[in-house]
């Protein structure tokens, strides 16, 4: 894959011309649990930056949750995407969850014009200095603690500025038929296991998570 795009752009005459890179990826690694997920995009981030000297900005699109199976990796691919524009500096990164028409792997067509949209917004920004700046960037999260001694809440503060959203519970059809419900509080890990969450609420750029009992966790 790498060749042919490559080789495509060179026959083009746009290898020397790309100004942005845009990279989703990592379901594969999530599913099936690949291991290492940052230590194969560091070869593959500097190749990027070898073969299209013009590059200005990466953008990185963050999986959306893995659901319908276990993994022990899709937190590390995850993680890794939310942190990449903190370990690269032209890196950005754009959260897929909360996009409409996810299966568990891809999206619908709205799913994907939605996701344009939320990119072109970014694009704008970057290279044609659009002053559309309100809410444009994905929220990525800067502190999370108990709020008390009693270890019964946990808070987690995002970016300055962000305006977040607890999503409802919500109620989808297998392809045979069989209705089933998804919650955000199934989601929520506390040292890798979940269970222990009675229900979330957000205000401004915070998100406050209720336990249903105290909890030691050192990770969510």
């Amino acid at each position: 894959s790498y060749g042919r795009l490559l080789y495509r752009a060179q026959r083009a005459g746009l290898q020397q011309a790309a100004k942005a890179m845009f990279w989703r990826q990592g379901e594969a690694e999530a599913f099936f649990e690949y291991s290492g997920y940052a230590q194969r995009f560091e070869p593959l981030y500097r190749f990027w930056k070898r073969d299209y000297p013009a590059l200005q900005k990466i953008y990185v699109f963050q999986n959306n949750i893995i659901g319908q199976r276990t993994s022990k990796t899709a937190g590390e691919v995850l993680e890794f995407q939310r942190r990449s524009p903190e370990l690269y500096p032209d890196v950005v990164a754009l959260a897929t969850v909360g996009l409409p028409g996810y299966d568990g792997t891809h999206f619908n067509a709205a799913g994907y014009v939605q996701s344009g949209r939320q990119l072109f917004r970014l694009v704008a920004r970057d290279f044609y200095r659009s002053t559309d700046l309100n809410q444009i960037a994905s929220p990525t999260l800067r502190k999370a603690f108990y709020t008390s001694p009693q270890r019964d809440a946990i808070r987690l503060v995002f970016d300055d500025g962000q305006s977040l959203r607890w999503p409802a519970d919500s109620t989808l059809r297998t392809a045979t038929g069989r209705t089933y419900t998804r919650r955000m509080i199934d989601f929520v890990y506390l040292d890798g296991k979940s269970g222990n969450v009675q229900r979330g609420e957000a205000q401004g750029n915070r998100v406050t998570i209720t336990l249903s009992r105290p909890d030691t966790a050192r990770r969510i």
